[in-house]
This record gives C-alpha cells, structure tokens and sequence, in this order.
C-alpha cells in the first residue's frame, strides 16, 4: 500500500482544509483514480470534523466522522484486523448513522475488502470497495492510528493552562503507543504486525 501525506492551498475549501493521507492499496487498476482519502478539515462552523472518502474512478463514497466516531471506527478496524489473523473474520459491519457504513469481509486467506456503502436520497445503495492484504489492513490501521494520536495531542495542547509539549515529549508518547502496539502483536504471534510496528519505531528513533 502507498500512502501520501498532502496539504493544500490555505484558501482550498474557505481556509477550512487541514491536512490529508491518501492510501493506494496494491490491488488498485487505476492508481491514479482509485484511493481512499482521510481529511481533516472545518466544518462551516469551524468545528473539527474529519473525511473518509472512498474513491473509484468517477465513484465516490464521502463519509464525515466526528472524533468519536472515528476512534469508534478505529477500534472497529482493530478488531477486524485481531479476526483476520485468527481466522475469525467472515463480515464485519461498522455504521456510522442510517444508510452508512463500512463492511470488512474476508476473500480468502490473504486477501479481504473492505466496502464502504451510502445509501441516496432514493434509497439506493451505492458501493465502493477495495482489495486489501492482511498487511496493507495492518498499515491502514497503524496510519490512522498514528494520525488519531496526533489530533488528540493537538486537542490536548489547546486546552486553556495546557504546558506546552516539546516535538521529543510528543514523540515519547507516540513512542509508547506503538510499544503498546508491539507487545499486542507478540501475544498473539502477529509476525507481520510485528515486523511493521518495528519499523516504524525504528524510524521514529533514527
């Protein structure tokens, strides 16, 4: 899986845009035009909210989580990806309100989709969906996890008489996570996970 971080021009979307990660799973035709995209950005009402949009070609599925949700949804794809590797995962449904939600389902033992589905104004159902590897599940996880981590931080340092965290002070407490992470992945013998969480703890101290 390739994943990009990109910023845009401070006047995209009214100046509400923040940042984005754009994950290109290896099993995509066009990697030009299919993608999954995460966004933080500003509601109208300079609420934070935050996108996921699954996109295939001209078909898109553009879905708004609020903080809750989306540490809902990463738990969600926590315990799918716990089912993947115990051989449990047979469909696995996360919603977020009435006519949306996300559907993990397993296509063998390498292989799963992950779908997203949005029902219209006349009821019908629209799908979009991607093939991932086990790994690439463990890598979309680890990237949204990572990227959840940091937007708690910066809600914790806007916090009136919050003491101001130094750049190494957040790295620590990243850091931790993802030892967290590691020793999850040791218990239940999660090689891949393994090897992935090692890597990128080895970069974060390089």
């Amino acid at each position: 899986m390739k994943i990009n971080n990109f910023v845009l021009p401070k006047n995209t979307l009214g100046n509400r845009f923040k940042y984005g990660v754009k994950f290109i799973p290896e099993r995509t035709l066009n990697k030009y035009l299919d993608y999954i995209l995460f966004v933080v950005k500003n509601d109208h009402v300079g609420k934070e909210v935050y996108n996921l949009c699954f996109k295939r070609g001209d078909i898109f599925n553009n879905i708004v989580f609020s903080q809750n949700n989306l540490e809902k949804y990463i738990e969600f794809l926590t315990n799918a990806y716990k089912n993947v590797f115990s051989n449990n995962l047979n469909i696995e449904e996360f919603s977020i309100k009435e006519g949306q939600k996300i559907i993990i389902s397993s296509l063998n033992e390498n292989y799963l989709k992950i779908c997203s589905v949005k029902e219209g104004i006349d009821s019908s159902q629209k799908r979009v969906f991607f093939v991932f590897s086990k790994k690439e599940l463990g890598e979309y996880l680890v990237a949204l996890t990572a990227l959840y981590r940091e937007i708690k931080i910066v809600k914790e340092l806007e916090k009136p008489n919050k003491c101001f965290l130094r750049q190494k002070e957040k790295d620590n407490l990243y850091l931790n996570a993802l030892y967290v992470f590691l020793n999850d992945a040791l218990d239940r013998r999660d090689k891949q996970m393994f090897e992935l969480l090692s890597q990128e703890i080895k970069n974060l101290m390089e």
